[in-house]
């Protein structure tokens, strides 16, 4: 999970910031708004790639006894049952908590 979400958090930031902003539309790569713009959209990026693996850790966790299984049994469970966007339960509740993490410490 860790993994997935630092690099979708800096991977993006940086290429929506340098790649995007700066050469595309001509921002100031320095100005507080594009720090602002990017750290935004990187948010809902880390949120999104970091909330499927915490879906499949809470069912795994939920599973004390593994009468499912581990991870990987879980996470056939899931896209078999609730198909690929049931890795999305929750989204919601893991932007609040992760896009203000995000937005603060990349524009500081």
């Amino acid at each position: 999970r860790a993994a997935f979400l630092t690099s979708a958090q800096l991977g993006s930031y940086d290429i929506i910031k340098n790649n995007v902003f700066v050469q595309v539309f001509g921002f100031d790569k320095e100005a507080y708004g594009t720090q602002l713009g990017a750290s935004f959209i990187a948010s809902l990026i880390t949120a999104t790639a970091a909330n499927p693996a915490d879906v499949v850790k809470t069912r795994v966790m939920n599973d004390p006894h593994a009468t499912v299984g581990g991870p990987r049994e879980h996470f056939a469970r899931i896209l078999k049952r609730d198909g690929p966007f049931g890795f999305l339960k929750g989204w919601t509740a893991s932007y609040l908590r992760i896009g203000p993490h995000t937005i603060i410490s990349l524009v500081l």
